[in-house]
This record gives C-alpha cells, sequence and structure tokens, in this order.
C-alpha cells in the first residue's frame, strides 16, 4: 500500500515526458490518439485498480476450489467497482469517483498497521476496487439492477468495458426472477429487445489423451 501511496495521484503529459525522456517517441504516439485529459492522468487509482486486481485473480482458484462461490462473487463486485463511473444516489445516477487521495490511502495504512482483525482485513489490498473507470453509464446500471435481485452473489462487466456486456452469477433457482427483473427494470422502460444468455460454468482447458 506504500509503494502505490509513493506515487503521485495524476500526472500530465509535459511531467511524463520530463520522468521518461527516453520514451518520447512511444509516449507521443499514444498522445495522438487522444486529448488529454483537464486533470491529467489518474496515474495512483489506475495502478491501485491494476495491482489489486492481481490479487483477486490470485484468490479465484482457491476460492472456487473450496466452494466459496459467495467470496467469488463478492471480488467480481467489487472488481466492477473498480471499474465503474455512476452509482445510484437517492434515485438517480451520479458520478463515480475512486478517492486514491494520500489521505485515503493514509487511513488504509493505518488500518493494516492497526493489529485489529476488522480493520485489517476491510483495508487489505485486494479488497480495494480502485479506480479503472472503463465501465458507462448502463453497465452499471445493469450491475447495480442484479446485484438487487435474490439469489445474485456478484456482477460485473466483462470484456474491455465502454459499452460491452455484464456477468451476473446467481443461484440457478433464481435465474427467471433476475431475467424478469432485468428485462422489468432496464430493458422494457428503454424500448431495448431482451439481450440476456444463461450461461453454466464447465472445466477449462485442458489436455486430452489420445
Amino acid at each position: 500500500m506504500r509503494m502505490i501511496r509513493s506515487l503521485p495521484e495524476s500526472i500530465t503529459r509535459a511531467e511524463l515526458l520530463q520522468q521518461l525522456p527516453d520514451e518520447q517517441s512511444a509516449l507521443e504516439r499514444v498522445f495522438a490518439t487522444h486529448d488529454e485529459p483537464p486533470a491529467g492522468y489518474k496515474v495512483r487509482q489506475v495502478c491501485l485498480y491494476g495491482v489489486a486486481e492481481c490479487l483477486r485473480s490470485e484468490l479465484v482458484p482457491k476460492l472456487l476450489g473450496s466452494g466459496d462461490i459467495a467470496g467469488f462473487g463478492r471480488l467480481m463486485t467489487i472488481s466492477h467497482n473498480g471499474d465503474r463511473v455512476t452509482r445510484l444516489a437517492n434515485g438517480r445516477r451520479v458520478p463515480f469517483h475512486t478517492d486514491a487521495s494520500d489521505a485515503a490511502l493514509d487511513r488504509l495504512i493505518a488500518d493494516l498497521e492497526s493489529g485489529d482483525a476488522e480493520r485489517v482485513e476491510a483495508a487489505r489490498l485486494y479488497r480495494q476496487p480502485g479506480g479503472y473507470e472503463c465501465s458507462c453509464e448502463e453497465l452499471d446500471e445493469l450491475v447495480d439492477c442484479a446485484l438487487g435481485c435474490p439469489g445474485v452473489v456478484g456482477a460485473r462487466l466483462i470484456g474491455a468495458g465502454l459499452g460491452g456486456s455484464v456477468a451476473v452469477l446467481v443461484a440457478r433457482t433464481q435465474t427467471d426472477s433476475l431475467l424478469a427483473n432485468l428485462t422489468a427494470q432496464y430493458y422494457r422502460p428503454r424500448g431495448l429487445p431482451v439481450a440476456t444468455a444463461v450461461c453454466q460454468p464447465v472445466a477449462g482447458a485442458s489436455v486430452l489423451a489420445p
């Protein structure tokens, strides 16, 4: 956490070029693809997301291997919170931003060093969503609709975001209820055709003996 804290919250193009003079050509090729963000590039919250996401990925095989589906679902939701750009507040969507300020990370560091088991666990790096911000309002709304349905233990965007799809982990007995709620709360109000698919996980890739 202290390594993340040592990073700047944001950085401008001029600062990047100054710090990485040997990468000027590569940086300028990237810069040419988009306008510079007014507040600079959000280095710290993106790195927080990336490191925490790697830790979450390491935990997944252990959770699934032990049958902790609820734990896996919680990681899905935390991961989406690192991607989200909106949240529901008082019945309407408002912008969502991750707090990666010095003060916020100092609080997490203090919790990790507190010796209090609950505070330590809540502050662990894998529990922090970070802020990659590759979602969109529609995906956030689909995820929030799903999380409000009985039997749902996790939901998150899948693919590269920016308007893709969401995956929802739901008890088999509540699948029909989930689809009905998504239809009533998301698709029908927008006049959109229902675009859902029920999937069941199977064994992954493996070597087949001749």
